[in-house]
């Protein structure tokens, strides 16, 4: 809990601005109320676009990578991508994140996790 709480203080900001779906949306009403064999990702931007956080859901997909083309970043800024999980991070630049995209894996279906990036 502890975790959870100092990850949603880090990325509070991002809250405040501008929201991308990342991944094919679920649709909203679904008859038979099954969840979805699919990924989902949504993507928030600080107004400032200086940070940046990425939630990711691994619902009933049998993959267990999914790669996320972000959006709105600055192309030439380069930014420091960290995990909550507590994955490796690393850098990359804006234009290689919506261009090339991230790779998020997640080995068991049901789970999810938080990139955050903040602009160096």
């Amino acid at each position: 809990l502890r975790k959870a709480i100092a990850t949603q203080k880090r990325i509070k900001r991002t809250l405040h601005g501008d929201r991308y779906i990342l991944s094919k949306q679920a649709p909203l009403i679904e008859q038979d109320f099954r969840e979805r064999g699919n990924w989902e990702a949504y993507e928030y931007l600080a107004p400032d676009r200086g940070q940046v956080s990425v939630f990711v859901f691994r619902c009933m997909s049998p993959e267990s990578e999914n790669r996320l083309l972000l959006k709105g970043l600055e192309a030439d800024a380069t930014y420091s991508i960290e995990y909550h999980s507590g994955r490796p991070g690393s850098e990359a630049s804006g234009a290689q994140l919506m261009a090339e995209g991230i790779v998020c894996r997640l080995e068991d279906t049901r789970r999810a996790d938080v990139l955050m990036l903040n602009r160096v």
